[in-house]
């Protein structure tokens, strides 16, 4: 295996080469093969006292001072701009590395994002006419971003005190009070969360689902020409998160369910647990484009996996007030014809 990201023929650097899942010399076009191997997307038992063992050495980091991400390279190479938000306000330090348990190389390159940006940028309906032209783009960065890939099953039970009340003709009211149990179960199987707080879980859900076939076992020859960005949000916050989420979606449906049924719910003790929680750490690839148009900075990113893409843009004032205007002149001819 490389212990370095140096060619061993002329020295230049070698970069991993998404299209061709080898490393290649950018100077005499040398090709290494990765030595690593597939691994299947196991999973270990979660527990309460889990604690991250595979620690690597102390890495060369960058830490971004405006938006706090912080990414880590290989041996030798540098970092210049955040791949996370754009911004050249990054300095040097050391941190410890957590190796993954498995990581999805980049399948999508670099003149492959670019491409998929600029046909992104096509069917912003509410951008303005100029944006294809006047989007400054800048450098395009690829990083790894870690996420918790979990397996669980949620099992919600509750006891309701539930009252029915009848109106006969005349008037009068009769009521039936009964108590309801009953237990709500669901399974859940790769769901991925963030293991970085600076990264949401809903912007991992808007680039879609990452081909986990294609899992391999880690190797920093895949981080050759690519960042990482650093885990600061443990298992243990996931766990909680998601507890908290099921929580309150399953007493909400519950309490719909029991409202549709009868008049009123007098009591509700409502307890959700998850079970069987299994869980693997592993780098998801992104490519992250930061442009500017009008001097205001906006930012597109794409799934490494799949090409899948998320991001924002400027809107057009007129282009909306034409529609707005449209819509209100439709609505007022309908009217018209009404009366």
């Amino acid at each position: 295996m490389q212990k370095n990201n140096k060619c061993t023929n002329c020295g230049s650097s070698l970069l991993f080469n998404p299209k061709s899942g080898m490393l290649e010399c950018m100077h005499c076009d040398t090709k290494v093969p990765v030595k690593t191997t597939q691994v299947p997307n196991e999973k270990k038992d979660y527990t309460l006292d889990y604690k991250p063992t595979l620690a690597l050495k102390k890495a060369t980091a960058y830490k971004c001072s405006t938006c706090g991400a912080q990414h880590s390279l290989v041996d030798g190479e540098t970092l210049t701009r955040c791949p996370s938000c754009g911004n050249t306000s990054i300095g040097q330090t050391l941190d410890v590395v957590y190796q993954p348990d498995g990581i999805i190389p980049f399948k999508v390159n670099r003149s492959q994002a670019g491409e998929i940006f600029r046909k992104w940028i096509k069917t912003r309906k509410f951008a303005p006419n100029d944006l294809i032209e006047m989007a400054k783009m800048e450098k395009i960065s690829g990083f790894y971003s870690p996420v918790w890939n979990m397996n669980y099953n949620v099992q919600c039970r509750y006891n309701a005190t539930v009252t029915n009340v009848k109106v006969d003709d005349d008037g009068n009211e009769t009521s039936y009070t009964t108590t309801v149990r009953n237990t709500l179960r669901s399974q859940h199987t790769d769901d991925v969360y963030s293991a970085n707080k600076n990264v949401p879980d809903d912007f991992l859900k808007d680039l879609g689902d990452f081909d986990l076939d294609q899992l391999q076992r880690y190797s920093p020859e895949y981080m050759f020409g690519f960042s990482g960005t650093e885990s600061n949000r443990d298992i243990h916050d996931v766990y909680k998160s998601i507890e908290e989420e099921y929580s309150l979606k399953n007493e909400r449906l519950v309490r719909e369910r029991l409202s549709s049924q009868y008049t009123r719910i007098d009591a509700l003790d409502c307890r959700t647990v998850l079970n069987d929680v299994k869980f693997n750490y592993i780098y998801l690839p992104i490519w992250a484009n930061h442009y500017t148009y009008k001097n205001k900075r906006y930012h597109c990113f794409i799934n490494g996996s799949t090409g899948e893409v998320t991001g924002n843009s400027p809107k057009s004032f007129w282009k909306i007030f034409s529609i707005v205007a449209t819509v209100v002149g439709a609505i007022a001819v309908a009217v018209l014809l009404l009366i």
